[in-house]
């Protein structure tokens, strides 16, 4: 057997506990709704994290306002359609995977620089050994969106064997400065790579339009090395503060011994930065050796040398650019350096070789580092000599030149993706901003709705305990009205009768007397249930009550399965399981004409039976069973079944749901 439910007694108000749950429900669409919103902000702010992470990773840019040339650029023209040509030629045919266009620059207003005239069709191409031509890049179906001023890199999925690069320009760009001519196209350098070795430097350069002016733009000015970037990580607080600097001479000569005999084809010159921490950005180019000349020896007296490098030409003031020279390889143990026609100071009217670095190099790998030269008839001291070849510069730490455009193309791609994101973020935190409001708004309305659903079900509840007041208000009419007239009645007869039978009104007064106190109890019960207060006697013992007085002398049994379920039952519920039984008893009393009555509280799986069998004279099965039974099986939901035959007695079965 199972064990009842017991059920407390409905109570129509809401307590603390309920509203408080109330409140956290509500909260929850709110939580929900912004944690959802925020997800994009959230994301904007970890992609700007690990961008700011990548950055902080790569080399400060060290940017030359004034190096000695600008580059290349074409005739200016009034239509932007154009064919031209920009051929580099090779010294022998060579593997390259990397191509760098370094665009000119110009600014409007002195302080932000800005890509000048950069090609908007084009196409790279290579000289291949069948003498053909292969395509590296082809922009001449679409513009080339260029962004910035950084390097545009070109890079081939493996290396190819090439013998000349190809720039065929198709279409001009607008002219934004005051020089003639309404479209251009200018390129400040072109570098090929081949691994680490830019094998562009100082190469033949052919083409058919060219708008030359002294040595600042001219078709070599493409390939001298020379361009806005130099390959130095920029950090002013950490410099070189030994550099190489000798008073008072007009040429000296600089020794290497490489401790082995060395194959090297370029040699990198870095001015001394005056000025970089006083009028960045530097350009003075004081002390600069403007005559250059290399001799390569295999004994250190130079004797038979080999001069692979002397140029009659007398360059022009440095910048912060090294000075990029390359030579026919050559090999040889000892490297001799002759510095001249040294960058005169007119202020102090002192000559002073001032250097910051030396490098030497074979095929992009450098030689000379870590390496302690000497200096010839002259007594310098030993970490002025060591700063030569330390690899900083009074700017920063040297970069490898490949590497550093690199990375200086990847920093201005992160510097545009972090104010890109940084405005994508204003956008989605004032468009967060307007959906928390919305979602506010939301949650004001979803706790309206749902305060007035609760407020809904309170007077419900209400109606629902109004209701029931009114049926106990019907069953305190039907029940105790019906005694009350049962009284009156016996107390009639009484006045009547007590004059000529003394015997009958005596039994008419005890049953008056029986019924009174039996209506009295009633009506405790039912207030003490209007007034929602528990009685003092149980539920179990009214029913054995009720039965002994409405069955009087008449022979029954009544078995009550878990009485302590039944006496835990919701009062009203009790009391409506009593009235019917009452009723069922009353019938049996007053129609079966029975000898004996069973009544049975049974559990039956979870649902509660009770069961009224009688051996009384029955009913045909055409009749009906009794209409009060029938209400009353209704108000309780539960289901009434009765079954009776002529002179075999009646049985009624009460069906109750457990969830009463």
């Amino acid at each position: 057997m199972v064990k009842a439910v017991k059920t407390g007694r409905t109570h129509p108000r809401i307590s603390q506990t309920s509203w408080l749950s109330l409140h956290l429900f509500l909260s929850l669409p709110l939580f929900f709704l912004t944690g959802c919103f925020y997800q994009r902000s959230a994301a904007i702010d970890q992609s700007i994290s690990q961008l700011e992470s990548e950055l902080a990773t790569l080399p400060l840019d060290s940017l030359n306002l004034a190096p000695w040339t600008l580059g290349y650029r074409s005739e200016g023209q009034d239509d932007p359609e154009s064919a031209i040509e920009l051929v580099i030629h090779f010294d022998q045919p060579t593997p390259i995977d990397l191509v760098a266009l370094i665009p000119a620059t110009f600014t409007d207003d002195g302080r932000r620089l800005e890509a000048y005239c950069f090609p908007e069709r084009f196409v790279i191409e290579y000289q291949g050994p069948d003498g053909s031509y292969h395509p590296l890049a082809d922009y001449s179906q679409k513009d080339y969106l260029i962004r910035g001023i950084e390097p545009q890199l070109f890079q081939l999925p493996e290396k190819r064997l090439a013998s000349r690069l190809r720039v065929r320009i198709s279409r001009l760009s607008e002219n934004h400065t005051w020089s003639r001519g309404k479209y251009r196209a200018a390129i400040s350098e072109i570098m090929v790579f081949s691994g680490d070795w830019n094998i562009a430097l100082n190469q033949k350069v052919i083409c058919n339009s060219n708008s030359e002016y002294s040595y600042i733009w001219s078709p070599e000015a493409i390939v001298d090395g020379f361009s806005v970037y130099s390959a130095v990580d920029r950090a002013p607080e950490n410099p070189n503060t030994t550099p190489l600097r000798i008073r008072n001479v007009e040429s000296a000569t600089i020794t290497y011994d490489f401790g082995k005999v060395s194959q090297m084809n370029e040699i990198r010159l870095w001015p001394l930065v005056h000025d970089l921490q006083f009028n960045y950005p530097p350009s003075s180019g004081l002390g600069f050796p403007r005559g250059i000349e290399l001799q390569l020896a295999d004994d250190p007296t130079f004797e038979n040398a080999l001069t692979i490098l002397k140029h009659d030409e007398v360059y022009p003031r440095a910048g912060s650019n090294p000075l990029m020279l390359k030579f026919p390889p050559a090999s040889g143990r000892y490297l001799k350096i002759q510095l001249d026609h040294i960058v005169y100071d007119y202020r102090t009217r002192i000559s002073e070789l001032a250097l910051d670095e030396i490098q030497l190099f074979h095929e992009g790998r450098n030689l000379s580092s870590g390496i302690l030269p000497e200096i010839r008839d002259i007594s310098v001291a030993a970490e002025e000599r060591a700063a030569l070849t330390d690899g900083r510069t009074s700017e920063g730490i040297i970069l490898p030149l490949r590497q550093s455009l690199v990375d200086f193309a990847r920093s201005a791609e992160i510097r545009r993706r972090l104010n890109a994101l940084e405005k994508e973020k204003d956008i989605a935190q004032a468009q967060d901003a307007q959906r928390v409001t919305f979602s506010l708004g939301i949650a004001i309305g979803i706790a309206i709705i749902l305060t007035l659903s609760i407020f809904i079900v309170y007077l419900l509840s209400e109606r629902r305990w109004r209701v029931a007041r009114e049926r106990i208000a019907c069953d305190l009419h039907d029940d105790l009205g019906a005694n009350m007239i049962s009284v009156a009645h016996s107390m009639e007869l009484i006045q009547h009768n007590l004059a000529t039978n003394q015997e009958k009104c005596s039994s008419l007064l005890r049953n008056a007397i029986d019924v009174a106190f039996r209506t009295a109890e009633e009506t405790r019960q039912i207030v003490r249930l209007l007034e929602k207060k528990g009685g003092h006697t149980k539920w179990t013992e009214s029913v054995q009550q009720s039965a002994q007085q409405i069955l009087g002398s008449l022979e029954y049994s009544l078995e009550i399965d878990h009485a302590d379920s039944l006496n835990g039952l919701n009062a009203l519920y009790q009391r409506n399981i009593l009235l019917f039984l009452k009723e069922a008893l009353n019938n049996v009393v007053k129609h079966a004409n029975a000898q004996s009555v069973s009544i049975r509280f049974i559990h039956e799986g979870r649902n509660l039976i009770l069961l009224v069998e009688d051996d009384g004279k029955g009913w045909e099965q055409e009749k009906q069973p009794a209409f009060h039974l029938q209400q009353r099986a209704k108000r309780l939901k539960g289901k009434l079944t009765v079954t009776s035959s002529h002179h075999n007695g009646t049985s009624i079965r009460l069906e109750l749901a457990a969830q009463h």
